[in-house]
């Protein structure tokens, strides 16, 4: 092969690797972003599930019954951060292990 062969095989490899680097680093912002997403929601959560806490142990020592059921008369509800940390875990095991 000839010298201006290699520069440019040599070029080509350059170019495709700052286009991998520009990639991951793109895919690693958006990843921290959604990280920084999910802390915020499960800090959000996590306040909520507390103030929960506090009125059910509050509501457990009322005598009045009807008041009981009246306040949690709706199921808690399935958090979608829980929902979206399970997506997220799918989707990072299959780019781990792609079929």
């Amino acid at each position: 092969m000839s010298m201006e062969v290699y520069s440019t095989l040599l070029r080509s490899l350059e170019r495709r690797q700052a286009e991998l680097l520009e990639t991951l680093q793109r895919k690693q912002a958006a990843a921290e972003q959604r990280a920084e997403r999910l802390l915020t929601e499960l800090q959000l959560e996590i306040t909520q599930l507390e103030r929960k806490r506090s009125e059910v142990e509050q509501l457990s020592h009322s005598e009045d019954h009807l008041h009981i059921l009246q306040v949690r008369s709706s199921p808690w509800e399935i958090s979608t951060v829980k929902q979206e940390m399970l997506v997220c875990r799918m989707l990072f095991f299959n780019l781990l292990f792609p079929s």
